[in-house]
């Protein structure tokens, strides 16, 4: 229940069975998402995440609506959806410090609903099905090495589905 989660001193990994506001900012080390059907929303909260891994376990859960997810520099985010379960992030990634990557594993699929903007490290899908529905551009182009246009990673057996939009790679 994230109601419940600790305080930032002792970083825990926040499990969420059922949907979820949070009225204020949070720091937990990490974020399970454990039913189909929850949401997870913000009123303009941010939820930092310690070791920046979010997992869905099962069923269709949403990430979003008013929340900012905060993820460490060091090491970005590690969005891990289980085979058969749905994540739909509807809610903007950012790292502290402008750097770490976005890292998508795991045989489920992620649909991202909202604008990504890594500021300087990969985009990496590693597994599943990871679909584009933010409009053109859903991952910020031009964000990596200077000269490049994206840095962006799709590994064999994993699918980026545009989504019937463009991405500039």
């Amino acid at each position: 229940n994230a109601s419940s989660s600790p305080a930032t001193s002792t970083l825990s990994t926040v499990e969420v069975g059922s949907s979820v506001n949070l009225a204020a900012n949070r720091t937990i080390n990490a974020l399970k998402l454990t039913g189909g059907g929850l949401s997870l929303t913000g009123s303009g909260s941010t939820l930092t995440l310690g070791a920046g891994n979010i997992l869905a376990t099962g069923g269709t859960s949403t990430i979003g609506a008013g929340l900012v997810i905060v993820a460490p520099s060091t090491t970005g985010v590690g969005l891990q959806v289980a085979d058969g379960a749905t994540l739909n992030l509807a809610a903007p990634i950012t790292t502290s410090g402008g750097g770490g990557d976005i890292t998508r594993g795991g045989g489920g699929t992620a649909v991202i609903s909202a604008p990504q903007y890594s500021a300087t490290g990969w985009y990496i899908f590693n597994g599943g099905v990871t679909r584009l529905a933010a409009g053109d551009n859903t991952l910020f182009p031009g964000q990596g090495t200077p000269g490049q246009s994206q840095n962006l990673s799709v590994s064999a057996g994993a699918t980026l589905d545009l989504n019937g939009t463009a991405q500039l790679v």
